[in-house]
């Protein structure tokens, strides 16, 4: 039977309330049991000690082969740029650079355009550079409009400009 102060709607809202607090308590409860679980098998870290980065080294290679039409190669090196040139394949220079360098910043620039290499390396540590090997074909004269910090070349090879 019906109580005369109750009415349709009243019941309605009896329901959605009890399944709004069941729904409640089972978000509450899945919340707690994740945690716990993910807070029981996570270890927790042992007390660390005063430490300091002491050193960084990065050495990155890169090597190019390009189609060589011209019977010279200009090269304009500066900063911390080694050069060695090398006997290398009829009609190709190879381009092998390998940079170093530690923690700070560094400037890097190295562009061809078919006959110039440009190559630029500066850094603010100490132990940073690049090393360029030029691998050209017999023949070939590699002309030096730079100043690199060392070059290694074969006798008749290399010709400052």
């Amino acid at each position: 039977m019906r109580k005369p102060w109750s009415s349709k709607s009243d019941e309605g809202s009896s329901t959605r309330t009890v399944w709004l607090v069941v729904g409640g308590l089972f978000a509450l409860g899945s919340i707690v049991g994740v945690g716990t679980a993910f807070g029981l098998s996570i270890p927790a870290p042992d007390a660390s000690a005063e430490t300091s980065l002491i050193s960084t080294r990065t050495r990155e290679v890169t090597e190019n082969v390009y189609e060589l039409t011209t019977p010279e190669v200009v090269l304009d090196a500066s900063g911390e740029v080694d050069v060695k040139v090398v006997q290398g394949r009829h009609g190709e220079l190879a381009i092998r650079r390998e940079s170093t360098w530690s923690v700070g910043s560094r400037h890097q620039e190295e562009s061809w355009n078919g006959r110039w290499l440009r190559a630029v390396f500066v850094c603010e540590t100490p132990g940073c550079g690049a090393v360029y090997t030029l691998a050209v074909p017999e023949g070939t004269t590699v002309m030096l409009n730079g100043t690199p910090r060392s070059l290694t070349c074969p006798a008749g090879k290399c010709v400052q400009l």
